[in-house]
């Protein structure tokens, strides 16, 4: 589902900018927790196919932009009647980085439009702009911080979207971020905060004509810290503490029409994990993070959600030409589909990459994911899964092309609509 992977993955992406941007300035100062030993396929520098970027004072501009065509089978995600249609997709982005010496600046602005050819209702364009940073006050200490602003539509597979919307549900999402880590010897502290906000704008529907979205609005602040501890330059094992605190706008109003606005979804929560975050040269590298997580939730009639908290992201290295990536994650996220609260989703993946030249990468994907729903007797199973390959005739020029296959089923005394689809795609990318 569109609103909780975006969110999963936009608090996910923001810490670990900053997580990135904090390892980058330690690691220049020969820090225990360098994780640079090991370079997967797609992080490979490639002399003569790389972009080089224009200089702009100290920055350095990276504009790239992208024309391509994608066919769909099942556009509306439908279990029955479904159509098929041709998409155009042009897409542009400007990313600016500093070249300081100590210190960061970076910020980006994108563009993505889709052109539907026979439904031309499903056309849609969505944009955004960011701004990330680094303040490094002393060796092994920085301060770092982000913000972003898009404006997104949310895919027709995406379980909250309404079934009988007649166009795509538009929202947009608003997040800040700040973190902090300081260095001593083997042990490393930090800590992170985070905002973000979701509002959906009314939608057009076959049965009720504009239906508002606002019961989906919601705010979301996140927290945590971490302490690691080097065992050597290669091993590190942490624990980590974090929590939240999720607002809806609309809270319950039982003599509304519309069944979603039941039901009070404000909750908070926290987890606790222990971990390892390992660089073997030659060999592998990445992270595994255990713990145990639990979702709080005022309505009286939702129960409280825990479980198993895992996440776990681990790079092998077979040979130096290809990388194999494995992923797998549990979470508690929130939904506004019928009576549920939330969901306790379970997600497992598994990507090759492979180096077939030096301009030239093949690539395999496959993921399952499991929600189970809080409330209501659902549980929905999806699976996808993809293969493609990305091909730079030279600093300028790419091109990708790709197949992908994306399956939901339900079930349960309140399964949800299944539906399957096929996507074949091609991309040609210009980055001067």
């Amino acid at each position: 589902m569109r609103l909780k992977l975006l969110r999963s993955s936009s608090c996910a992406v923001l810490f670990a900018t900053a997580a990135v941007a904090a390892a980058g300035s330690a690691a220049a100062q020969d820090t225990s927790f360098a994780r640079d030993h090991n370079v997967g396929v797609r992080d490979r520098r490639f002399p003569g196919y790389d972009a080089l970027g224009l200089r702009a004072g100290s920055f350095l501009l990276f504009p790239w932009a992208e024309a391509g065509v994608v066919w769909s089978d099942n556009i509306f995600a439908t279990p029955v009647d479904e159509q098929s249609d041709t998409v155009l997709t042009l897409s542009a982005a400007l990313r600016a980085q500093s070249q300081w010496s100590r210190h960061a600046l970076n910020g980006f602005v994108e563009f993505n439009n889709l052109e539907y050819m026979d439904f031309s209702d499903e056309s849609h364009a969505e944009w955004g702009v960011g701004v990330d940073g680094r303040l490094d006050l002393a060796r092994g200490s920085n301060l770092a911080g982000g913000a972003q602003y898009h404006e997104l539509v949310q895919p027709r597979s995406d379980a909250s979207t309404p079934v009988d919307a007649i166009e795509p549900v538009t929202y947009n999402l608003t997040t800040f971020n700040g973190s902090a880590s300081h260095e001593v010897g083997r042990f490393r502290l930090g800590a992170d905060i985070g905002w973000s906000g979701y509002r959906y704008d009314a939608v057009q529907t076959l049965f009720e004509g504009l239906q508002s979205q606002s019961y989906r609005n919601e705010d979301v602040l996140y927290g945590g810290v971490r302490l690691d501890y080097a065992i050597s330059p290669a091993v590190a094992i942490y624990g980590s503490v974090r929590g939240n605190d999720r607002s809806f706008e609309q809270q319950p109003n039982l003599t509304d029409d519309n069944p979603q606005n039941d039901v009070d979804r404000d909750s908070s929560g926290w987890d606790v994990g222990v971990g390892v975050d390992f660089d073997l040269t030659h060999a592998a590298r990445g992270h595994v993070l255990i713990g145990y997580l639990e979702q709080d939730y005022q309505d009286p009639d939702a129960t409280t959600t825990d479980g198993l908290a895992m996440d776990a992201w681990i790079e092998w290295f077979p040979t130096q030409m290809t990388t194999v990536t494995l992923s797998a994650d549990q979470s508690i996220n929130d939904t506004t589909v019928g009576d549920a609260a939330g969901t306790l989703t379970t997600a497992l993946g598994i990507r090759v990459d492979h180096e077939l030249r030096r301009n030239l990468i093949l690539w395999g994907r496959a993921n399952w994911a499991q929600d189970d729903y809080d409330g209501i007797s659902r549980i929905d199973d999806r699976v996808d899964y993809g293969v493609g390959a990305d091909l730079k005739f030279n600093r300028l020029v790419a091109a990708r092309i790709s197949f992908q296959h994306f399956d939901r089923t339900s079930s349960g005394g309140d399964p949800g609509f299944e539906y399957t689809e096929d996507r074949f795609g091609a991309v040609l990318v210009l980055h001067p």
